[in-house]
C-alpha cells in the first residue's frame, strides 16, 4: 500500500505538464484619496477608491450633469 502512494507521488512530481496549484493573488491596486464636500456640510470628507473606481464615477458625473443639460448651456450671468 505505502508502496502504490510512493509510486503516485513520484509519477505526479515526474510529469512536466501537472504542477501543483499555486495561489495566485489578485494585484493590490492603488488606493487614490480625494477631499469633497457633501452637500450641506462645510466639513471636507476624505473618499478612497481605486482608480479605476474613480473613472466609472467620474464618467456617471459627467454623465448625469450632461443628462441634465448643465454642460450644454451656457452661464447665465446676472
Amino acid at each position: 500500500m505505502n508502496l502504490i502512494l510512493a509510486a503516485a507521488a513520484v509519477i505526479t512530481i515526474a510529469i512536466p505538464g501537472v504542477a501543483p496549484a499555486q495561489d495566485t493573488k489578485p494585484e493590490k491596486q492603488k488606493q487614490v484619496c480625494r477631499q469633497t464636500n457633501p452637500t450641506g456640510s462645510r466639513f471636507k470628507v476624505r473618499v478612497c477608491h481605486t482608480e479605476a473606481e474613480w473613472a466609472e464615477i467620474d464618467a456617471a458625473t459627467s454623465t448625469a450633469a450632461d443628462a441634465n443639460g448643465r454642460a450644454s448651456q451656457p452661464a447665465v450671468r446676472r
